[in-house]
């Protein structure tokens, strides 16, 4: 091979070889892959699940989801804007209308105390908010509170026959006062106007009950008949004395009081029953009063 046919090829090699330098670089020149630029996000508090208006949410209701940072809207709950993030249950509260599956929950979703509706939210389902009377007294001194459960108690004057030999023949015998638990358990929803926790002992003036519709009617006609207590529960005691509507025997003032039964004759220790004879009109009938066992 001659020396003009090596210049040749040299000249060709030294050709191609810049061909392919240019072409790669202008194709990129580089063989590592170009790193993008991601978007910062940050975790938002969204629903787990579809909520229904009155909920009251708990732990597996919400759940938090990455967001991008520039499509945070106002109103959103972030980590960054609680104080416990990794709590269980990182926003509690009813809502107040419904939010679907992935929806961002705010603030604004929740019931407010102040606001008039908060009561509403917070009763059960099929339960009623009823308000009744108190005094100081009859609300244990002041110290019942939103959130505590209490007793009714009933006090009441007994009615008598209304014919006048009926009602002399039976006045020494039949108790003239009673008084008697018509609800158990009933949980206090507001005090006066406040629902919400009371720091400080205050004397109200009307206490609102969470009950049915069949107690509301209980409540209603308890109102009426008499004068209504309220006997405070200890803090998680949630026994139950009555069997259904069946009342428990009522305390009678016969029964409380030890010179009564002498009087009558039903001394507990004698163990003997006194009969008596009721006349109305010209029908006589025979009752018998058994002995005081004690209440």
């Amino acid at each position: 091979m001659n020396r003009q046919t090596l210049i040749i090829l040299g000249g060709g090699f030294c050709a191609a070889l810049m061909v392919a330098i240019l072409m790669q670089s202008m194709l990129g020149g580089s063989s590592k892959p170009q790193i993008l630029n991601e978007e910062p996000k940050t975790a938002v508090l969204v629903a787990a699940r579809n909520l229904k208006i009155g909920d009251n949410l708990v732990g597996n209701d919400m759940q938090w989801q990455e967001w991008p940072e520039s499509s945070v809207f106002s109103g959103a709950i972030t980590k960054d804007t609680l104080e416990n993030p990794d709590s269980e249950t990182p926003l509690t509260g009813r809502l107040r209308r419904n939010v679907a599956e992935g929806e961002p929950l705010m603030q604004s979703v929740l019931v407010r105390e102040e606001k008039g509706n908060f009561v509403a939210a917070t009763l059960g389902a099929g339960m009623r908010a009823m308000a009744i009377r108190v005094k100081a007294e009859s609300s244990a001194g002041g110290f019942i509170t939103p959130g505590d459960f209490v007793d009714v108690i009933m006090t009441y004057d007994i009615r008598l026959p209304s014919d006048d030999r009926v009602r002399d023949a039976a006045i020494s015998v039949i108790s003239k006062k009673a008084a008697q638990t018509v609800l158990e358990n009933v949980r206090v929803v507001a005090v006066d106007q406040e629902a919400k926790e009371i720091e400080e002992t205050a004397i109200a003036r009307t206490v609102t009950l969470e009950i049915s519709p069949r107690d509301g009617e209980k409540l209603a006609l308890a109102d009426a008949m008499g004068s209504l207590s309220l006997s405070l529960r200890k803090l998680g005691d949630d026994t139950i004395t009555q069997n259904g509507d069946v009342l428990p025997e009522a305390t009678t003032d016969v029964r409380m009081s030890n010179v009564t039964q002498e009087l009558l004759g039903n001394d507990p220790a004698s163990g003997s029953s006194r009969m008596i004879r009721i006349y109305n009109g010209g029908q006589a009938s025979d009752v018998l009063v058994k002995p005081y066992k004690g209440q």
